[in-house]
C-alpha cells in the first residue's frame, strides 16, 4: 500500500546568540515598559565597563610610576 501522505518538513531554528537575543526581544514586545528597562540596563552596564576600564589604565599608571621613583636603578 502507498501512502499518500505529504512528508513533514521539520525546521529547526538558527542556534546562536542573535537567535536568542531576538527571542527575548520578540518575547518582550508585548511589555515595552520591560524592554526599556532591560535596555536601560545594558546602557549603564557598559558606561560602568568603560569608566571602570579608564580607572584600571589610572591605578596602572599610577603603579608604574610609583616603580619608577621607589625601586633603585639597576645597572648590569
Amino acid at each position: 500500500m502507498a501512502d499518500d501522505r505529504s512528508p513533514t518538513v521539520v525546521v529547526e531554528p538558527q542556534q546562536g546568540v542573535v537567535s536568542v537575543a531576538t527571542g527575548a526581544v520578540d518575547a518582550l514586545r508585548g511589555s515595552p515598559m520591560l524592554l526599556v528597562m532591560v535596555l536601560l540596563n545594558c546602557a549603564f552596564l557598559g558606561a560602568a565597563a568603560y569608566y571602570l576600564r579608564g580607572q584600571q589604565a589610572n591605578a596602572f599608571a599610577l603603579v608604574d610610576k610609583m616603580f619608577d621613583r621607589c625601586l633603585p636603578e639597576h645597572k648590569p
